[in-house]
């Protein structure tokens, strides 16, 4: 017997159109204003982590001038379309269908023809298998990677799969401190890995983090 149950009905996709403006850029996209059940949809929503590192963008724009910048777990993709406005390439990236269709959404209404929206499942063959479409990678960027615990090791895979291609590629996180285990796994994680994140600046609970190999 065909079953009647239908997924969708427990996923939103009742956007608003919010606008996030910073000294003299401003960006419109699609957006929810509060969060599914699924806690694989928190990518629905504006994070204020992702407005802290397109505020750093638009602060230094010569570290994005011409780059080709790659942003994992991107949700609504803020940063990523920040850092089209001066990078040569933006690569969007998510693991969730429904993310991907909402970073679509907003590359079309965002009318950006240097963005690309992928998906990417965080692990290293995944990883391997993106980075076969991509050329080069100059910078990644990521905000509220550390939203679910068990996500930690794949990202860090995924980390250190792309370090592995592109030594030079720098790496900028912007995380909001929630709680130490998911900070502690995350360090321990990428010692193992034989990277490390450092401070940049912070804002209140909000962190912007390098990662880099061991100095």
């Amino acid at each position: 017997m065909e079953s009647i149950f239908d997924p969708d009905l427990f996923i939103s996709k009742d956007y608003q159109t919010i606008t996030f403006s910073y000294q003299e850029i401003s960006q419109s996209l699609f957006s929810l204003t509060s969060s599914t059940t699924d806690y694989d949809l928190t990518g629905q929503i504006l994070w204020p982590a992702a407005e802290y590192l397109s505020k750093y963008i638009i602060d230094n724009p010569t570290i994005f001038k011409d780059q080709l910048v790659l942003e994992l777990g991107s949700g609504v993709g803020l940063s990523g379309l920040i850092s089209s406005i001066y990078a040569k390439k933006a690569y969007l990236t998510d693991g969730n269908d429904t993310v991907i269709e909402l970073l679509e959404k907003n590359r079309v209404f965002a009318k950006k023809e240097n963005v690309f929206v992928k998906k990417l499942l965080w692990g290293k063959e995944n990883t391997l298998d993106l980075l076969k479409e991509i050329d080069d990678i100059d910078i990644v960027i990521g905000t509220d990677v550390l939203f679910w615990p068990d996500s930690i090791k794949p990202l860090v895979e995924t980390l250190k799969t792309i370090k592995d291609k592109f030594p030079a590629s720098l790496i900028l996180f912007s995380i909001c401190y929630r709680a130490k285990y998911p900070e502690s796994v995350f360090d321990d994680l990428l010692k193992e890995a034989g990277l490390e994140k450092i401070v940049i600046m912070k804002e209140g609970s909000i962190f912007l983090y390098k990662i880099d190999r061991f100095s």
